[in-house]
């Protein structure tokens, strides 16, 4: 099993939307102050994006995840949950 942390006062950066055939997962790239950018993926959160808009601040729980797209690897977030 994966560890499962926890951050609070992220912010979406504006790339958030909901992907995948039937658009039911979330993608976004998250930051907090003075902090790097870092991708993460929701699946089955796609219903959760307007917590996520606007500016607004919010808390996730999530693993870390390495993705593999297109030949290049990367780390990303895989998102268990999201609050306000």
């Amino acid at each position: 099993m994966s560890p499962v942390f926890m951050s609070d006062n992220l912010m979406d950066t504006g790339y958030g939307k909901c992907v995948g055939e039937d658009e039911t997962h979330l993608r976004i790239t998250v930051k907090q102050p003075k902090s790097a950018k870092i991708v993460c993926i929701g699946f089955g959160l796609g219903e959760r994006l307007s917590l996520i808009e606007g500016n607004k601040t919010f808390k996730a729980a999530y693993s870390i995840d390495e993705n593999e797209w297109q030949g290049q690897v990367s780390l990303q977030l895989k998102l268990r949950d999201i609050k306000e």
